[in-house]
């Protein structure tokens, strides 16, 4: 059986993503694992920490020799399957996944329904202190709260340019591993 390669979600045992990422990136294959800034007030002072925003989720773009090295890496568990088939993930959600969390602190995530006959969800603003993006085709809707007056970036580039695709390379896995 022949898979196309592609974004592909793989679960991962609780604390495991970072190290999954830099095993991956070690053995050549592109993978990442949105981390976002939580801003909170602690003291009397505005305090910021990264934070997975996906937990025990890692997206990686591989083919199907690939997803046998990927299964082998510690701390996976499995691919997240769609249909029997593992599930594909489109290059411009990943990419709009990446603009998000680079843009903007204070993310929280809740599941919504996956509709295949809707197109995918564009940012929308539901009022000046709440933007949510829905991403249909991982079955989650991420939402932007402005918290005491923060937002990380007010002129996110989402508004211009949805699909704009960040520079991927094989040697910086989305610049992510890093953080």
């Amino acid at each position: 059986m022949y898979i196309e390669k592609g974004w592909r979600i793989i679960n991962t045992q609780n604390s495991y993503q970072q190290q999954i990422v830099k095993a991956l990136r070690q053995k050549g294959i592109q993978s990442f694992c949105p981390h976002y800034d939580y801003k909170f007030i602690y003291g009397g002072r505005i305090c910021c920490e990264k934070r997975v925003l996906f937990p025990s989720i890692v997206f990686v773009y591989v083919d199907a020799t690939e997803m046998r090295t990927v299964s082998q890496v510690k701390g996976f568990k499995n691919f997240l399957y769609w249909l029997g088939n593992p599930a594909t993930i489109p290059h411009k959600d990943i990419s709009r996944l990446y603009s998000l969390v680079n843009s903007f602190s204070n993310l929280t995530v809740e599941k919504c329904h996956i509709n295949t006959a809707r197109p995918v969800g564009n940012l929308t603003p539901d009022n000046d202190d709440v933007i949510v993006q829905d991403f249909q085709s991982i079955g989650y809707r991420v939402i932007a709260k402005k918290e005491f007056g923060l937002f990380t970036n007010e002129n996110a580039t989402l508004y211009h340019e949805p699909h704009k695709l960040p520079a991927f390379s094989l040697n910086n896995s989305l610049n992510l591993a890093s953080i």
